[in-house]
């Protein structure tokens, strides 16, 4: 079995290693994971801030059920701004079949990790249940 010359296995080493970043390095270009409830607010700067408002659509497949669709949650994100009189509202889903994923806000990017609880049985969820996984990543200026 013949191997690959030892200057070109330290060569590409090198390469996908200055390729990778690693959370929280410099060349990361992404935010925290947050949590949000339904009906509550995290606050990205001071004044600042995005509430879960609302689940658009939950057709995702119910726990105890084996689905040909995984379905879809929808959410309604609404970015206020104590500068601005007019909230700026963003909706996303947790599959690209039912639409974006993630979007922009102003001068943040959202994108949607998960929603929960998954539906389980016919029962609907409890709003007040819900959790929205967020990844909110601030923009350049």
């Amino acid at each position: 079995m013949k191997t690959a010359n030892p200057a070109f296995q330290r060569a590409f080493v090198i390469v996908f290693l200055a390729s990778c970043t690693l959370p929280g390095s410099p060349g990361a270009r992404q935010g925290p994971e947050v949590r949000i409830g339904y009906h509550q607010s995290y606050e990205v700067e001071p004044g600042i801030s995005i509430r879960f408002e609302a689940v658009v659509e939950d057709s995702r497949c119910p726990t105890t059920v084996i689905c040909v669709w995984e379905g879809n949650g929808r959410i309604r994100l609404v970015l206020m701004d104590a500068n601005r009189t007019q909230p700026a509202n963003l909706e996303l889903n947790t599959s690209l079949s039912g639409g974006p994923t993630s979007g922009t806000l102003r001068f943040v990017r959202i994108e949607l990790l998960g929603l929960d609880p998954m539906p389980a049985g016919g029962a609907p969820t409890n709003p007040s249940l819900y959790q929205a996984r967020l990844r909110i990543t601030p923009l350049p200026d």
